[in-house]
Formats: structure tokens, sequence, C-alpha cells
């Protein structure tokens, strides 16, 4: 039987709680009007009674006092009886002076609400009380015997009447409902033909019909809708497949990333090179950039996305080898639903900086091929000196006064001979340098120098230096860019000569000087110019002056690229380069750098303190494969106190070193030797002692430079050709510092 309900129940709920419903509310209800009823009857049966009690006083009072004032019990109790037999009347009782003299009934069955007390008087005279007393139980009985037969025939009423209702509902809404629930449950996304209909015969349409034909109707929806979708579906993909294809053909990379800079989105190049296998979620930007460059491109992102305006900015990100790769990024934003992205698209700047490289470095050299006979000129000059004085302090060795004078300008020849072959290296240098903080008043004091030993005396350079303002950039590319503007300035007065005038002054570049076409953020500017006295450019060689390869020289006598390269160099390091010329007055160049805050810092900055006592009695190893430099360093040392052992290559010196480590204070290499360099020498060494000052010294190596030296462990870095009294300086410098540490 549970089994059967649970069966109805589950099967026709609505019709269940319906049928429920009715019956609960019309057993309700029929209990409420019974009870409503039962209420009524019993009070007009009390007030009958009470009616009943108001009676007694006319009908049977006058006859009790006479039977009182005579004296007859017998009457008395006749009356009684007689009162008695009123159903409703259950106990009577006559008092005197509070004292029952007469009592009939049962008192047991009075109720205490429903009396009257009437007094007995006979003439004027006092002769007691009479109480009636009634009861309610008869009522009651009769009132619910009544109420539940009547209940009983109502119940069994309403128990048909709902049982009628609940079948016609069962007919008419329960089975309906139960096929259309049958239906919705049975369709299919695949499957929408099939309509649906009650199977019913009914002339008149009703809610149901309405109901299945609105099932149909959204059927027919539903499906078209599907369709659609579908359709819109393939579109979709079709255009992401288009999209992704578009963005993976791309040569350089793309990726979109939100506001905190995660990665959402790359193409095929992007993630293969630069986002870490198997784990392409949650990747921030910022650590596939190089740290050097995060300040700039967190600066240029949050320009992007505040401003919505498109920024280039050039940055290098690391690859999985985490070597840097230089790019040119355009950066722009993308919002959507308020939500603010990021689109990044990069081109691999890594050929372009290699040709830049290439031109520039052929530009250098062909700058110094203009310069190459005045450089020539000074070096032949500077050795007829060293010559000269040379062969006057053979003749002279018996007066040691002239020969001290013959030494010491042999010596200043060497000093000249070494600051230009200085001067010639650092402008030739092929590899670029870091960007570090420099002072440009001492790359023109350099230059001038340089030009004033490489260019024909016809020719006067004054420099007009009122600025010691510090920049950020590479010191060869601004050596370059002094070099280019002036032997440009020589060369157009090379038949004629002249003036070369280099100035430098602070200057401040406002709003209003960016819009007149400087196209310079406003700030603390350098002012580089660079004029000359002679014949001017034309107008019509103007307009293309910055082009490259435009020259108006013969063929042979240049390249074209020496303005590109260097206007290609201002932009760069985001400045401005513009020229002012007369035909007949002459030219001015003025090159526009910004400003840095931070220090310039000295190459001779790990100086320390100058000793005054060189002198020394520490074991000192020595490793040169030149005699000329080896010997003599070893005299000096030697002379100074120093125990010395000197090797002509790096395979013997580290054999020496290896079988007593402990032997040696402090060692001497150079940097380019046979079998074993300098470096490799000082790397192996360090790895047996770290403790061991090692001091490098090279002519020429494009491979190591100071900072390089100090990154390897090695203690101090020398430039050849050096003197030995500075030398000296250094080694005690630093075997001091050891005994202190």
């Amino acid at each position: 039987m549970t089994k059967y309900r649970k069966s109805i129940f589950s099967t026709y709920p609505l019709f269940t709680r319906i049928g429920i419903y009715i019956l609960s509310f019309a057993l309700f209800a029929t209990c409420l009007v019974s009870m409503i009823h039962l209420w009524f009857s019993y009070t007009l049966e009390i007030e009958a009674i009470q009616t009943r009690l108001e009676h007694l006083e006319q009908e049977q009072v006058a006859l009790l006092t006479n039977s009182m004032w005579s004296f007859d019990n017998k009457a008395i109790d006749i009356q009684l009886k007689s009162i008695l037999s009123d159903n409703a009347i259950v106990y009577i009782e006559i008092k005197k002076d509070g004292v029952v003299e007469y009592m009939a009934g049962e008192p047991h069955l009075k109720d205490p609400k429903l009396f009257k007390t009437y007094p007995l008087i006979h003439l004027g005279r006092y002769l007691g009380e009479v109480s009636f007393y009634a009861t309610s139980s008869n009522v009651k009985k009769q009132l619910l015997m009544s109420a539940a037969g009547s209940l009983i025939a109502q119940v069994v009423g309403i128990i048909f009447t709902c049982f009628f209702i609940v079948v016609l509902l069962f007919l008419l809404l329960s089975k309906p409902f139960s096929q259309i629930l049958k239906f919705t449950d049975s369709i299919q996304l695949d499957n929408l033909d099939a309509d649906f209909s009650l199977n019913r015969s009914n002339s008149f349409p009703d809610e149901l019909d309405a109901i299945v034909d609105t099932i149909n109707s959204m059927r027919s929806r539903l499906k078209r809708d599907m369709e659609e979708n579908e359709q819109i579906r393939h579109a979709l993909a079709s255009e992401q497949a288009f999209s992704d294809a578009v963005i993976n053909s791309l040569p350089g990379i793309f990726f979109v990333a939100d506001e905190s800079h995660i990665i959402l989105r790359g193409n095929q190049v992007f993630h293969e090179h630069y986002l870490t296998r198997g784990r392409n979620e949650n990747i921030n930007l910022f650590t596939r950039v190089d740290p050097r460059d995060q300040e700039a491109l967190a600066q240029a992102s949050a320009s992007v996305l505040g401003n919505s305006e498109p920024v280039s900015i050039e940055t290098r990100l690391l690859n999985h080898q985490n070597q840097s790769i230089p790019y040119l990024l355009n950066c722009s934003r993308v919002e959507q639903n308020q939500t603010r992205y990021l689109i990044g698209i990069g081109t691999n700047l890594e050929e372009r900086k290699r040709i830049e490289g290439d031109l520039r470095q052929s530009q250098k050299m062909e700058s110094i091929g203009t310069l190459a006979g005045g450089i020539a000129h000074d070096f032949n000059n500077i050795l007829s000196a060293i010559f000269g004085y040379t062969e006057l302090a053979k003749k002279q060795v018996k007066n040691p006064e002239k020969l001290s004078v013959y030494h010491e300008n042999i010596m200043k020849a060497a000093d000249r001979a070494r600051e230009l072959v200085r001067q010639i290296l650092t402008f030739g240098r092929k590899n670029e340098q870091e960007n570090v903080p420099i002072q440009m008043a001492m790359l023109v004091r350099e230059s001038s120098e340089f030009l004033r030993s490489s260019i024909p005396s016809t020719i006067e350079i004054r420099t007009d230096i009122q600025s010691e303002a510090i920049i950020i950039s590479d010191p060869t590319q601004i050596h370059q860019i002094i070099l280019n503007l002036c032997t440009n300035a020589y060369q157009a007065m090379s038949d004629t000569g002249g003036i070369i005038t280099i100035s430098l002054k602070d200057v401040t570049v406002t709003e209003n000087d960016g819009a007149a076409g400087m196209l310079l953020a406003p700030g603390q500017y350098v002012l580089l110019e660079v004029g000359d006295t002679g014949p001017g450019i034309p107008d019509h060689v103007m307009d293309n002056i910055f082009e490259p390869y435009f020259t108006t020289k013969g063929k042979g006598s240049g390249t074209g690229l020496g303005l590109a390269v260097v206007h290609g160099i201002i932009q760069r390091n985001k400045g401005h380069l513009s020229v002012a010329s007369k035909v007949g007055n002459g030219a001015v160049f003025s090159v526009y750098l910004p400003v840095s805050e931070q220090a310039h810092e000295s190459d001779d900055n790990d100086m320390g303190e100058i000793t005054t006592d060189l002198s020394g009695d520490e074991h000192i190893m020595v490793v040169d494969d030149e005699d000329s430099i080896r010997t003599p360093i070893r005299l000096f040392l030697e002379d100074s106190g120093y125990t010395v052992s000197d090797f002509p290559d790096g395979r013997q010196a580290f054999e020496a070193f290896e079988q007593a480590p402990d032997k040696y204070n402090l060692i001497i290499t150079d940097m380019t030797m046979p079998r074993m360099n300098g470096l490799q020498f000082g790397q192996a060494v360090l790895a047996i002692r770290k403790d061991i000052p090692v001091i490098l010294c090279t002519g020429y190596d494009e491979n190591v430079s100071r900072s390089q030296s100090k990154t390897v462990g090695f203690s101090h870095f020398v430039q050849k050709p050096f003197e030995h009294d500075r030398l000296l300086q250094d080694i005690r410098r630093i075997l001091d510092q050891k005994v202190r540490a």
C-alpha cells in the first residue's frame, strides 16, 4: 500500500496535493461551521433554561409561600417534585435565616451559574427564600449527539464531493499535465521536429490547448535558435582560426595582457620563445622582461592603460635561455566590459641592431680613414721627438742634468702617443657598451684634443664648454657624434681652412619648444653645437641631409652614412638634431640630449688612497708573452724590494702556481697570450686560491673590460701602456687592503 501511495504521489504530485488541499479545507470548514452552530444552539438552550427559571416566580413561588404559611409540608413536597419534573431543574432548597428547611433533587448536578433565588413573603411577613438550580449537562448531551450525527453525514458528503472533484481534476488537468511533462522530458536538442498533442476530443480550446501551442511554439523557436547558434559557433570558430592564423603569421611577437600584466594570449612566436614551456597560465609579462628595462616598460604600460594613446618603446625580452633579445614594442589599449587590456606587438631588432652596428662601425672606419693622414702626421711628430731626444740622451750620458731633461721629453712624447692610441681605440671600438652616466664636457675635451692632432693646422678648433651636465648614454656613440660632426666640418673647409667651434651649454626645453617641431619632452637638456665657417649647405641638399647613403662628395670619398648614423644615435637617446645654414656663412649642427640626475662614475674610482711608500717584500708573479714588457716590470718590482717570478705564457705560470699556490702574494698577467690567455689563467688560479689578488693588463681586447674583469674576480684592471709608478701604487694599495681585511 505504501508503495502504491508513493507511486501515485510521485506520478501525479500536483493532483495529489490539490486533492489533499480540497479535502483538508472542506473538513476544516465543516468542523468550523458545526462548532459555530453547536455554540449558537447551546447559547439558545441556556437562554431557554434562564427563561424557565424566571417563569417559576410567577408559577410556583406564591404556592410555596401559602404552603409555608400554613406549614403544609406535604403540599410543599408535592410542589417541589412537580417543579423537578422539568429535566432542566435538578435541585431546590428553601432557607430561613440561613438554615435549609426544605430541599429536593440532586445537588451534585446543579450548575452554579444557572439558578434563581426568590423571597417568600406573606402579608408583608418574611417567611424565607427559595432557590431553583438548573443543569446544562443534559443540553450538552443532546446537542453533542445531534451534532455528531450531522457531522458524520456532512463528512461523508464532503468525501464523496471531494472524490468527485479530484477525479474531475485528474481527468481535466493532472493527466494532461502528466502528458505535457512526459513530452517536455523527452525533448532532445538533436530531435526538435515532433509536435506535441494531448489527443483529446475538445470542441472548445481551453487553457491546456494554449499551453500545448506555447510548448510547440517554444520548441520551434528553440530549434531555430539552435540552428542559428550552431551557425554562429561555426562562424566564431572560423573567425578564431582566421584570427589565430593572422596573429601567428606575424613575423614578431604578439600578446594580450590584463591590467595586472598577466598574459592572457600570445601568438606562436611569443609562446615558443618567451613563455615557460608547459606552464603558460598566470605568467606576468615582467617576468619575461630584462630587469634593466622593467621600469621603463612599466611607465609605458601605465601611460597606455591610463591614456589609451599607443606607445612604442625599445625593450629587451628574456627567452628560454634567459638571453636578452631586443624588441621594438608597440603597445596599445583595448577596453571591453569596463576592463582594460594591454596589446603588445613586437619586432625583433637583433638583425637591425647588428646592421646598425655594422653601419656605425663602417662609418667610424670611414671617419678614421678621413683623419688617417692627420693621425699619421701626429704619430710621425711623436716618433720624431722620441728618436731625437733618445739620440741626444746617448750623447749626454755624462751630463745627468741634460739627460734628465731628454728623458722627461721622451716620456711626454710617449704620453701623447698613449693618449692618441686610447682615443682611436675608444672611437673604433666595435662592441657597444652599456648606457652609463657620462659627463659630456669630458667627452668634448677628449674629442677636441684628438681632432687637434688629426686635422690640418689650417683649421682652428675653438671650444666653449659651459656645462658639466651628466647624461645616460654609450660613451663610444657620443664620441662618434662629436667626431662625425667635426669631420664633416673639417671636410667642408679642407681646401680653404677655417674655424670649427664646439660649444656645450645647459638649456631648458618647454612645451612650446616641443610644439615648435623639436619633438622633445619638456625638461633639462645639454646642447652640443658644432659650427664651421665653411661654404654652407644649399637648400636642395638640406632636405636630404639625414638620409642614408646621401652624399655630395665624389665617388670613393664617402658613403653618406655619417649624418644618418648620428641622427639615429640621437633619436635612440631621446634627443634631437637640427641644422642651421646659409650658403656662404657655414653651418651649425645642434644636438639636444636629456640630462640625468645620476652621478658620474670615474674609471679611477677604485684607486683608494695614494701610498707614498711603494716598496715591499712580497712575492709577485708576472705573466706576459712580450719580454720587452715583462722584463721592465720585473726590474721595477725588484728595485722596490719585491721577489718576482716571471713567465712567458699562462700555461707555464699556472703549472708553477699549481705546485706552490701559497708561494705568491699577487699576480700580474697579460690578457692576450699563447696557449692560455689571461682570463683563462686568472679563473684557473682563483679556482685554487680565491683570496689571491690578480691584476689583468691588456693593450686592447674587445672581449674584456674593467667591469667584466671585476665580475670574474680580478682585483684590478690596467690598460697598457701604463706608468710603472702607477702600477707600483696599485700593487701596494691592493696588498695593504688584503692585510687590513
